[in-house]
C-alpha cells in the first residue's frame, strides 16, 4: 500500500462504506483519488516510528528535501538544532493529548540548506506493546517565511532611516 496503515485505517473510518453496483466496489476507486489527490496537493506525507525512523513517506519528498524515498526510508531526518525542542515538545504534546499538533521548523535538505515545514502531527500505538509512531503531514512554508524576513528587514532599514533622518517625514492620504 502507499499509504502507511494508520493513515489507511484513519480513511476508511472517515470515508462512507463502499457501495457495491453488481460486483465492483466503489471504495477502491475512492482510496486511489484520495491517495492521487494527497500526492497532487505538494504535501509530504510520513510515518515515523517511536525513534524517529522513517517507515514510510510520500514521493513529494523528493520535491521537499531533494532525497528520494529510497534514500531517506529508515533514517530520520534533521531538525535545526533552534527547532528542535519545539518538535519534541509537539510529539509529546500528540501522545500525551491523544489529539493532532502542530509545529512551524526547519528541516536540513539534501543539499545542506534549510527548509521551513509547517506540519500536523497525528500520534498512535500500532499495537500493544508497540512504540508510539507518528503520521506527519508537512508543507514547505521556506518562501512564506523568506518573505517575512525581507519585510522585517526592510521595515527596520526604513525605521533606522527616519529616526537618524533630521528631515520630516510623513505621510497624507487624499
Amino acid at each position: 500500500s502507499r499509504l502507511p496503515n494508520r493513515l489507511q485505517t484513519l480513511v476508511q473510518e472517515l470515508m462512507p462504506p463502499p457501495k457495491v453496483d453488481g460486483e465492483v466496489h466503489v471504495w477502491p476507486d475512492r482510496f486511489d483519488r484520495l491517495l492521487s489527490a494527497i500526492e497532487a496537493i505538494d504535501l509530504w506525507v510520513c510515518e515515523f516510528d517511536g525513534d524517529g525512523q522513517m517507515l514510510y513517506t510520500s514521493p513529494s519528498v523528493e520535491t521537499f528535501l531533494g532525497f528520494s524515498p529510497e534514500e531517506i526510508l529508515g533514517n530520520s531526518v534533521e531538525f535545526h538544532p533552534d527547532d528542535l525542542d519545539q518538535v519534541l515538545e509537539t510529539g509529546k504534546r500528540a501522545r500525551s493529548q491523544g489529539e493532532p499538533a502542530r509545529n512551524i521548523a526547519r528541516i536540513r535538505h539534501k543539499q545542506g540548506h534549510w527548509v521551513w515545514a509547517d506540519t500536523y502531527v497525528l500520534g498512535w500505538y500500532p499495537s500493544e506493546g508497540a512504540g508510539f509512531h507518528t503520521i506527519t503531514i508537512s508543507r514547505d512554508i521556506t518562501e512564506l517565511k523568506n518573505a517575512e524576513a525581507t519585510r522585517k528587514e526592510s521595515e527596520t532599514r526604513r525605521r533606522a532611516i527616519a529616526q537618524m533622518s533630521w528631515d520630516l517625514i510623513s505621510e497624507i492620504d487624499m
